[in-house]
């Protein structure tokens, strides 16, 4: 087998209900030469046999034999990827069938982006669309994302194709329990990587009670602390590497000022709940977003 041209990556656990859609959305795919690297972390249903029962020559299983948790396996099919370009892929999602040949063809054509990101459609349980506009929709240019970026995660980490290259100088933060594409994406803009996200919806992303995925109601002060740990992991490994630089200040700044809010939300939870209901109402300057 020749060496593939992509290397799709995904963690799974406990995804019995979804996975064998997600497979075969991955092996449906317009664009062939890849190879799919699935791991499975420690699962407890049937989501290992569901995973063997694809034939699928292209298709690698890496079986934990304990939990590591998404960031720890997500490098084990890093370390072992042979393709030029790597592509996420959760195991309760939908791939479309051309999302591999458009992210592709993009990267080949722009050799100054290094992340690739899409646009995504929310789904439910019964694949039925919500409708619901995701935030993480806007900010296509390299421009806008990292100005987004020091105030919140703008991407769809099911949907990024990066190049290996750059996979293989940073990681994932295993010591990090969540927002782990977050904290990358946070190092990659500090060392001056390009991201862009194609106009295109190329991925179904399920919203399920039993997800991942949270939202809230009003002012996202639950969304903030989120991102100020994931800003913190990122602030001490900048400083770590004695990197200073605009985008690392930035990402300070804003740290602070999400403590300060946090802080604010627990002297005064009113009013930020006042906030919260009369935010459109105000002028512009004071309709602060996160």
């Amino acid at each position: 087998m020749n060496t593939p041209i992509i290397s799709v990556i995904m963690s799974a656990y406990n995804a019995e209900k979804f996975i064998q859609k997600a497979i075969e959305s991955m092996l449906n795919q317009t664009f062939s030469d890849f190879e799919f690297i699935i791991i499975d972390d420690c699962s407890t249903d049937q989501t290992f046999n569901i995973i063997e029962s694809f034939s699928d020559f292209r298709i690698k299983i890496i079986r934990n034999y304990q939990n590591l948790g998404l960031a720890a396996s997500l490098n084990k099919g890093i370390e072992i990827a042979q393709g030029k370009y790597i592509a996420r892929m959760d195991a309760d999602d939908i791939s479309l069938p051309e999302r591999l040949e458009i992210q592709y063809n993009y990267l080949e054509q722009n050799e100054e982006i290094a992340i690739l990101d899409t646009k995504i459609e929310l789904i439910d349980e019964f694949d039925t669309p919500i409708s619901t506009k995701p935030t993480s929709n806007k900010h296509f240019s390299s421009k806008e994302i990292k100005e987004r970026l020091p105030k919140a995660n703008c991407l769809n980490h099911p949907t990024v194709m990066i190049r290996s290259l750059v996979l293989n100088q940073v990681k994932y933060t295993e010591t990090a329990k969540t927002a782990q594409d977050y904290i990358l994406w946070l190092q990659l803009s500090s060392l001056d990587y390009k991201f862009a996200k194609t106009n295109q919806v190329l991925l179904k992303y399920r919203i399920s009670k039993t997800g991942i995925t949270q939202t809230t109601n009003g002012l996202p002060v639950l969304a903030i602390q989120k991102t100020s740990k994931a800003q913190k992991l990122f602030l001490k490994w900048a400083f770590k590497k004695k990197l200073i630089n605009r985008f690392v200040i930035n990402v300070l700044l804003v740290f602070i000022l999400y403590r300060l809010i946090t802080l604010f939300n627990f002297l005064f939870p009113q009013a930020l709940q006042w906030y919260a209901k009369n935010r459109e109402k105000l002028p512009k300057f004071l309709q602060f977003r996160f």
